[in-house]
């Protein structure tokens, strides 16, 4: 059978890099080390395969806080439609049955450019109606919310009584967090959050910290780490702040590369000691996975409107601004999931495609390939981005893996040391 390889060398050694095995050849020693896989994303590439096994319900895209980085972008004007819940039980019957047949847990998510918890109410029809479903496929319920945490003492409790997993946005120290996450008074909200946080951490069976990374925060990952592990939050995923469909965010916060792997590296290191997981979700060792897109996720994402999504970024349809997005709705009359297979079809072939300058890369099993600033859908794939971030974390995870610590003076010079080494891809046996 022949499959990938890629001769990593620099000044130091040479491993040979087999991604689809699982394999790690140090050249010198001859030891060989294994890649522990956790999940496999699939890259679907015909509508007829789409059979995902979570959901993913957009509420609104009404927000409590006026985050100076959102994603949604600035000054938007979109409808603040709320979730048609009374037409779930079609979609939630699919998704059920979609489960059931691969004997898996039905995974229901709230997320997307809003506050999900503003809308308790809403979200416990959507758990009634998901609730029922799994019972009746004789599969488990897991449900899963992203918040912001700026909330009061009720909806937390009640929120961390009805969730599996919970993931809660919070940058770190107060000066930090409060920088561009307050509320639209201008307020600062780290006080709430970090309330918020003792009374989930604790309860919550899967509960983790989104943290935003800018210019500004960058160098203090390290620090960062340390504050968490004061709070006792043990799970932390670092995203470095990206731009919106408007292209508004400005462009001096996105961090350099070269100081944000360097300082990631610092702190992933700093937690491990402490017993904490950290985590890079653009460039993951442990998965094979492509872009962020939902349906390669095999998630169902479905906006306020009702609308079957297959970006993240694009939370509503009402006047065709994200058509190309789509691919079908919840109809309201029959309470039965329309799918336009041409359209999702289409989307798959798009997607399923890397730009061009990801085709022969080593991480590009591991890599989300500039999703969401770079997107088919929007491009030609045919331009040049920086994937130095993703790039070098993967090559600090194979060595990882492979036993070899990068040093304090290789990371003081992160950009050089990287940069030096060389990889040559061939075809092994």
């Amino acid at each position: 059978m022949h499959e990938p390889a890629f001769h990593i060398t620099w000044r130091e050694g040479e491993l040979l890099y087999q991604p689809l095995t699982n394999r790690i050849t140090n050249q010198q020693t001859g030891e060989v080390h294994s890649v522990i896989r956790q999940q496999k994303y699939p890259v679907i590439q015909k509508a007829a395969h789409y059979e995902p096994f979570c959901l993913t319900v957009f509420l609104s895209h009404l927000c409590n806080l006026n985050c100076s980085y959102c994603y949604t972008g600035e000054n938007k004007h979109v409808p603040l439609t709320t979730f048609p819940t009374a037409a779930l039980p079609g979609t939630a019957e699919w998704i059920a049955g979609s489960c059931a047949k691969r004997s898996m847990p039905f995974i229901l998510g709230f997320h997307g450019g809003n506050e999900p918890l503003l809308f308790p109410a809403l979200i416990d029809e959507v758990l009634t109606i998901c609730k029922a479903t799994a019972d009746e496929k004789q599969i488990e319920l897991l449900p899963y919310c992203t918040t912001n945490g700026v909330l009061d003492r009720e909806t937390v409790i009640w929120a961390r009584d009805h969730f599996h997993g919970m993931t809660l946005s919070w940058d770190g120290a107060a000066d930090i967090h409060d920088t561009h996450r307050t509320k639209k008074s201008g307020t600062a909200t780290s006080d709430i959050v970090q309330q918020t946080a003792d009374m989930l951490k604790d309860h919550v069976p899967r509960f983790k910290v989104r943290a935003t990374v800018t210019s500004r925060s960058a160098s203090r990952l390290p620090e960062i780490v340390e504050f968490f592990h004061r709070q006792q939050i043990r799970n932390i995923e670092f995203y470095p702040v990206y731009q919106d469909l408007k292209g508004s965010l400005d462009f001096n916060l996105k961090p350099d590369p070269g100081d944000f792997v360097r300082h990631f590296l610092a702190a992933r290191k700093l937690g491990r000691s402490l017993g904490m997981s950290i985590g890079f979700a653009a460039s993951r060792m442990e998965h094979f996975h492509h872009t962020f897109c939902p349906i390669f996720q095999e998630n169902l994402t479905v906006t306020p409107d009702g609308c079957f999504t297959a970006c993240f970024l694009a939370t509503h349809n009402e006047n065709d601004e994200f058509a190309r997005c789509m691919f079908g709705s919840i109809d309201t009359a029959t309470k039965e999931p329309q799918f336009d297979r041409d359209s999702l079809g289409s989307l798959l072939s798009i997607l399923a495609k890397s730009p061009e300058q990801c085709q022969s890369c080593f991480n590009r099993w591991h890599c989300a390939k500039g999703c969401p600033e770079i997107c088919l859908l929007r491009s030609s794939g045919q331009e040049q981005f920086d994937c130095r971030m993703a790039k070098w974390i993967g090559l600090a995870n194979i060595f990882e893996a492979a036993g070899l610590e990068i040093t304090d003076h290789q990371m003081q010079y992160c950009e050089e040391f990287f940069e030096s080494i060389n990889i040559r891809e061939r075809t092994a046996e």
